[in-house]
């Protein structure tokens, strides 16, 4: 059985990427893996926790999906946030172009993609520990899909 409280790294538990509004109100288990709990783990461990200490604290707004979430949500088949690559980051203190150029220039990472909002203030930002480490750095607005940038 899948600890929900556990700790994945200093500053994040397993339920911060598991729980979900759209699974709560479709009765969807989002219970994730062993192996989604371990690569959630060195999601924190290479990306959130050094990006933790250097901008400030992070919200996850979303990260494990389980397919049936991941359908329910228009999120993409191929979507690296089934198997617990990926989340969405809100940070706290600093602004999202400024936790998203500090991933980009301190951490291995596979995507960093400024998702909607503006230019100058995306809504969120997707990061990547994919092992297959592409160094996308992505862009999407509403309508226009993903486009290659530079921050």
């Amino acid at each position: 059985m899948i600890d929900l409280n556990q700790q994945l790294s200093e500053n994040f538990k397993l339920f911060q990427f598991v729980t979900s509004q759209t699974a709560e109100r479709k009765e969807i288990d989002n219970t994730p893996t062993k192996e989604v709990v371990l690569n959630l783990k060195k999601l924190c461990d290479t990306i959130l926790e050094p990006a933790w200490f250097a901008c400030g604290p992070l919200s996850v707004s979303s990260g494990y999906r389980c397919e049936a979430l991941n359908a329910a949500i228009g999120g993409a088949k191929t979507s690296g946030h089934i198997l617990g690559f990926c989340a969405d980051i809100i940070p706290l203190k600093a602004t999202k172009l400024e936790f998203a150029r500090w991933v980009i220039k301190n951490v291995p990472f596979d995507q960093v993609i400024l998702e909607f909002g503006t230019n100058v203030n995306p809504s969120w930002i997707h990061v990547s520990s994919d092992p297959r480490e592409r160094k996308q750095v992505l862009q999407i607005l509403s309508g226009t899909g993903y486009v290659s940038v530079v921050i």
